[in-house]
């Protein structure tokens, strides 16, 4: 029997690329991958990021983007892993959130953790985790980075 093999993102590719598509794309390649049925709360989420992440990268399309990335170990997926000059960052977006809550940024910093320590290809890569609450107001929150070894 075939098992599936397990999605190591929904939707990856070059950010050039995604900049180039239309917002109701990206959402059919999410939704295509998407196990559950998609309710309008994660169709506004991930319209809301993708918006988000066409206009703040739109000065850096040399790179590599994906949306629900798998993270080893936890079976989880991190909202987004963007590569950006052989850095990797790894993106969770609490949408509507107006605080940078601590919940919020362990998941995002084990998220890293994880990939750091059980993902060949990004073992010997700094990585950044990022963590955007879209209505909290700007501030400076120190996540540990993890450089490469």
């Amino acid at each position: 029997m075939n098992t599936p093999r397990l999605l190591q993102a929904y939707y990856s590719a070059t950010i050039a690329d995604f900049l180039e598509q239309e917002a109701e794309t990206v959402l059919g390649h999410l939704a295509r991958h998407h196990s559950h049925d998609l309710d309008p709360l994660q169709r506004n989420t991930w319209l809301t990021q993708i918006a988000l992440l066409q206009r703040e990268l739109a000065q850096m399309p040399n790179g590599w983007l994906a949306f629900e990335f798998a993270i080893p170990r936890m079976g989880k997926r991190a909202d987004a892993i963007m590569i950006l000059n052989g850095i990797i960052f790894v993106v969770e977006f609490k949408i509507g959130a107006d605080a940078f809550g601590n919940q919020a940024i362990e998941q995002v910093t084990d998220y890293a953790l994880d990939l750091k320590n059980f993902h060949a290809g990004s073992y010997s890569r700094m990585i950044v985790p990022v963590l955007i609450a879209t209505e909290a107001a700007p501030k400076s929150v120190q996540l540990n980075f993890f450089p490469n070894t």
